[in-house]
This record gives structure tokens, C-alpha cells and sequence, in this order.
């Protein structure tokens, strides 16, 4: 091997690590952030009404203890410690929506920032398993399917959650006729989003829009949850489909 190849291919050994080891602790950081917040706040509760055993007291139990084993692996298996972060969203979610005796929606929305530290958690680890950084379009690949697939499995929570409780309405008239047809839109922004990112990030937007509208405009929904606000998630998903996806069809026509 020529001796200037064997200067430079462990320099950009060393590069990728530094790059690699920078973004790592960054977010083991800000997961840290979270944990001691979240410690907190399991504390506050344990002090002020001791330990109960009721599915509510014995879910967030579960969900703690599964928050603290993703923590921990961040430090060795960035991969596995992502998935559980967003097993754990899952979680929360399902805890507010199904368990929860008068829903605040606080879980569901102080776990949002989660969906993205379990996003950079899993992109780590691919690279990782991978032993070299992906490219610019590989990351934004990875980042978008993660969230897509993560909010669609939420989504699918709350829609559940819809369909298995007596609601104030009827889907066969409106309101709930309007959530019929979102599904619908949000459906085929999930289908176009493995191929077609462009169309994908136009229904996206187009489904937080109709959101957005729909709980401004009608009083019953308005009061049933922060979805307009915990949707804003799928609008930027959408605006960075439609960015990436223009941006893989001028890399193709200048081929």
C-alpha cells in the first residue's frame, strides 16, 4: 500500500470517531437531561402519594425502569437503546390514552422530545453497525422512515383509542367523517413515503393542515386532545419529505 494511503486512511478512521464519539455524547446529554427530570418527577410523585399499585402506578413503574435500561445501553448499543426510547413513547402514549383516568395529555407531550432522541439513537447506531457515516441522503432517509414509522404506530394508538370508547360523535357525519378522510390522507403519505417522498411531505402537510383546521373550528374536537399541536411532528416530517424528495429528484436528473 502507498505510504500516503496509510496516513490518510487512518486519519479518516479518526475523523469518523471524533464526528461519531461528538454527536454520541451530545445525545447521551440531552438523554441525561431527561432522566434526571424524569427522576424528578417519579421521585415527586413516590414522596407526595407513596407507591401504589393500581395499572396507572405499576405502568409507569414499568415505563421508568425501561427508560433506565435505554439509557444505559446508549453508552454501548446506540441502536437497541434508540428502539427503546421509542418503545418507551409508545408506551407513554398508550398510559395516557388507555389507563389514565382524566387524560392532561402531560405524558404524551413531555414525551415528544423522546421521539427524536430515540431517532439520532437509532441513526448512531446504524452507522455504527455500518463502521463508516452515512451520507447526507442516507441520514435524512433514516430520520424521516424512523419518525413516519414511529408516528404512524402513535397514531394507530390514538385512533384505536377512538374507535374503543363512546366519543361525543358519529363518524358518519361530521366531525367524524373529517377524521375518516385525515386517516385516509395520512395513510397515503405513509405509503408514498418509501418511494415517492415528494407526494409523501404534500400529505403530510396536507393532514396537519386539516387537523390544524378541523380542532380551530369545532368545539367538541378542540377539547378532546393536543393533537394539533402533538401533529405539528407530521408537518415537519412532511416539509422535510418535500425537501429531500425534491432534492432526490434533481440528483437523479443530473445524473
Amino acid at each position: 500500500m502507498p505510504f500516503f494511503l496509510k496516513i490518510l486512511i487512518p486519519n479518516y478512521r479518526i475523523k469518523i470517531i471524533l464526528i461519531q464519539s461528538g454527536m454520541k455524547i451530545k445525545l447521551q446529554i440531552l438523554t441525561l437531561i431527561y432522566a434526571l427530570i424524569y427522576v424528578f418527577f417519579i421521585g415527586r410523585s413516590i414522596l407526595t402519594s407513596g407507591f401504589s399499585f393500581n395499572p396507572e402506578a405499576v405502568g409507569m413503574y414499568i415505563l421508568f425502569v425501561l427508560f433506565l435500561i435505554a439509557f444505559f445501553l446508549s453508552w454501548t448499543a446506540e441502536l437497541i437503546a434508540g428502539i427503546i426510547l421509542l418503545i418507551w413513547n409508545a408506551g407513554i402514549w398508550a398510559m395516557e390514552l388507555f389507563f389514565v383516568e382524566h387524560e392532561q395529555f402531560f405524558l404524551i407531550m413531555s414525551g415528544l422530545p423522546i421521539i427524536l432522541l430515540g431517532t439520532f439513537f437509532v441513526l448512531k447506531g446504524i452507522e455504527k453497525s455500518k463502521g463508516r457515516i452515512l451520507s447526507v441522503y442516507e441520514k435524512w432517509k433514516t430520520i424521516l422512515s424512523t419518525i413516519t414509522i414511529t408516528f404512524t404506530i402513535l397514531y394507530s394508538l390514538v385512533i384505536i383509542e377512538d374507535v374503543s370508547n363512546n366519543l361525543q360523535f358519529s363518524y358518519s357525519k361530521a366531525p367524524g367523517i373529517f377524521l375518516i378522510l385525515l386517516a385516509a390522507v395520512y395513510l397515503v403519505g405513509f405509503i408514498f413515503s418509501w418511494k415517492h417522498e415528494l407526494y409523501a411531505g404534500i400529505a403530510f402537510i396536507l393532514w396537519y393542515i386539516g387537523v390544524f383546521i378541523l380542532f380551530k373550528s369545532d368545539m367538541v374536537i378542540s377539547n378532546y386532545g393536543p393533537w394539533n399541536f402533538a401533529g405539528f411532528v407530521v408537518f415537519l416530517n412532511g416539509y422535510f419529505f418535500i425537501r429531500y424528495g425534491y432534492q432526490k429528484i434533481k440528483r437523479i436528473k443530473n445524473r
